[in-house]
Order: C-alpha cells, then structure tokens, then sequence
C-alpha cells in the first residue's frame, strides 16, 4: 500500500500572526524584524512586501529602499511558538504521526486515516479550513507518496495552496522543473550540475548514474535516486524519534502549583541548567522541549523546532513559554516541570541566523560564556538570574 504524506507549511507565518493579532495589517506589506536604523535583518515578510522583491535575510535598509512604505514590526518569538503549538494540536487530530519540520511546517502521514475523508485531497482541505476557522491564518498543503514529493508540492502554488505530486504526475509536474529546485541542490551543486548540461529535474533523472557517481561520489547516487522523486524517509512523530543527542531537565513540586510565577521561575531555572550542560558540551539545540505533569498524573509534551540553532537560555526559555498552556494550569495544579533541547549539533564554527537582530547572536554567546566562566571559578550558585529568584526563594 503507498504511503499517503502531507507537508504542511503555513503562509509566510510571522507576518501572518501579526496581522491576525492586528487586522489592520492585513492586505499591507509587514516585515518582521530590527527597522533600517538598527542595522536590522528581514527575519519575515508578507507576500504583499515580497512583491517588492524582500526576502528573509535582506538588509532592513535594502528592504526599506525597495518599499518605502513597509511596516516594520519587532516580531515576538514567544508568541509565534504559543501559536505553532496550537497548530500542532491541530494536526494531531487528523492522525498520530505528525513530524514538526521547524517552527511554520510539519509532515503528517494519514495513510490510515484519510480514508474517513474519503480522500487525501478531502483531509487536507478540511484540516486548511479548521486552521483557518481557530487560529484566522492560512496554509500552504502538498499531498504525495514520500516526503520529498510532499515537500515539494507544497512549494508550488502558494499562498493558500494545496498541491498533489503523486508519481504518475512526475512526468507535467516534477521533471520539467529547474534542478535548483530540487530539495539538496545547493547554489555550489547547482553550478556543478549545470556544467554538466542538467538544467532541469528531468535532465539529471536521465542523466546515467555511474557518471554521477564519479562527480558526486554517494551524494550521485542520492541525487538520481531524488530526481525519479524516490524518498523513502518515514514521518516520525516525536514520540517515535531516537533523541541520540538531546538534554533536559525536570523537577517534581514538593506541593502542586497553579501559581504562575512560581513556575516560569523554575522554568527558567531549568533552562539555565539545560544551557550550562549545552554550553560545556559545546552543542547548539534546534528543538526545545516543554513537559507538564498535573496533579492529576496526567502528562503533555509539546515541541517546536526553530529555524535556526541556539544555546542562547533567553531563547530557549522564550520558546518553552510559548509551548506552556497557562489556560489548563490556572485550573489544574502541576505537579512536574520539565525541559530538554534535542537535534543537536556541535557548537564549533557552527553557522546561526538570529531571528530579529544579527548582531545580538555573538553578544549572546559571549555573555553567556562569561557566565558558565563566573560559575565554574566562584560556585555555580554565584551569579544567577534574577527571574529564578521566586522559585530560588522556597528552594
């Protein structure tokens, strides 16, 4: 039986949430990220502000020069990933294996339950419009047999689209396209294949694969294998991943708790106790972890992947106040708090992109060395942060 995989990917997402918390934004070119008189970066944009050519990346002063009259907003980290769970808990009620792909695009696999819609195409147009109706945001849906079709699908007629790319539609739909769209082929990959005469997904899937193989060595083969649209990757729901590198720290209440303070407090003391073993392992962390144990035994846990890697504890501690549900702890008492960081990778000479401002990331970096230095020579209770203080209070 063929598999039958969604990819998911929500319409230029930061900008969409600030104009669904403030209407008035609607139908006008956002940018989210640092204005052009901080030296600032396009984190996001609407599609109204790509329509000037803005990108992600851009410099803030080369955006504003293309669209004098852009709206520059500061863009909220916590808020985005508040919203991306609720998303998630949406896609969770169309099938069990849901794999989140960063903070705005996820990979369902429903080849057991779209069958209740009677078709995959019926599924994904009922779930677009239940994200629609709760959350006033659109999404972008490809439908295929692998994750690689899927992905691609989706990249094909946005806004608000929704795409197939089964594989007796490879022929109208895939071959004929540019090789750089292809998922893997970089701007150096590109250029290499180009000079061999592949301009297109067609070119290379014709193209002999022992001669690949010669330029390309393994990677020639996975690139042949990709062109003919063959993936056979399996959509992981987290609870199914191997975490072969992950950490994470969590505490039991000596008394359950509603008090909200109380909590984030210790939240960001674990956090901090997350970010010293990151730092001292020289590791960066792309998705962060939020565990809750009510009173009552019950337990959640929520994830979101970022965009980009970090070892940053604001960050890390931001995006776990996203994935907190503050509504079902003011009438349920917790019992258990817990964070972890997983999909890690090695610090060292790793590349990041901060969302709303470039030039904080090695500021960050180094306050937070100086830190783990101060704790490593006087004690690691010698410097701390001053929102821990309400849990370190009663501890």
């Amino acid at each position: 039986m063929k598999r039958v995989i969604l990819h998911i990917d929500m319409d230029a997402f930061f900008a969409q949430v600030e104009q669904m918390k403030n209407p008035a934004l609607r139908g006008k070119p956002i940018i989210v990220g640092g204005d052009a008189g901080h030296r600032g970066v396009v984190a996001a944009c609407s599609y109204e502000a790509r329509r000037y050519g803005i990108h992600s990346a851009m410099s803030s002063t080369e955006a504003r020069r293309r669209c004098p009259h852009a709206i520059f907003v500061g863009g909220n980290l916590t808020n985005y990933v508040y919203i991306s769970a609720q998303i998630l808990d949406i896609l969770n009620n169309y099938t069990p294996i849901v794999e989140p792909a960063s903070i705005d695009e996820a990979y369902l696999d429903v080849t057991d339950s779209y069958q209740l819609y009677k078709n995959p195409k019926n599924l994904a147009k009922h779930l677009k419009q239940c994200i629609k109706n709760k959350l006033q945001l659109t999404c972008t849906v490809g439908i295929a047999e692998n994750k690689l079709l899927a992905k691609t699908a989706s990249d094909m007629n946005k806004p608000d689209g929704l795409n197939t790319l089964w594989m007796h539609e490879l022929e109208d739909k895939f071959f004929p396209m540019e090789i750089r769209k292809l998922r893997g082929v970089g701007p150096q990959t590109e250029k290499a294949l180009l000079g061999l005469g592949i301009k297109t997904i067609g070119d290379l899937k014709d193209y002999p694969e022992k001669k690949l193989s010669q330029h390309f060595g393994l990677h020639g083969e996975h690139l042949s294998r990709m062109a003919r649209g063959l993936s056979d990757t399996p959509v992981h729901s987290y609870d199914e991943m191997e975490d072969e590198k992950s950490m994470s720290h969590e505490h039991t209440l000596y008394e359950d708790s509603s008090d909200l303070i109380f909590l984030k407090s210790l939240l960001i003391t674990l956090t901090d106790k997350v970010v010293t073993r990151l730092k001292k392992a020289q590791f960066l962390a792309r998705t962060v972890r939020l565990k809750v144990r009510y009173s009552d035994f019950k337990t959640i846990t929520r994830e979101v992947t970022l965009n980009s890697m970090t070892d940053d504890v604001t960050t890390i501690y931001k995006t776990a106040l996203g994935l907190l549900p503050e509504k079902d702890i003011l009438t349920k008492k917790v019992r258990l708090i817990g964070i972890g960081v997983t999909k890690l990778h090695g610090s060292v000479e790793t590349p990041q992109i901060e969302l709303f401002d470039e030039d904080s990331i090695s500021k960050k970096r180094k306050c937070g060395d100086v830190v783990e230095d101060i704790r490593d020579k006087y004690g690691k209770f010698s410097i701390v942060r001053a929102s821990s203080l309400p849990y370190r209070w009663e501890h």
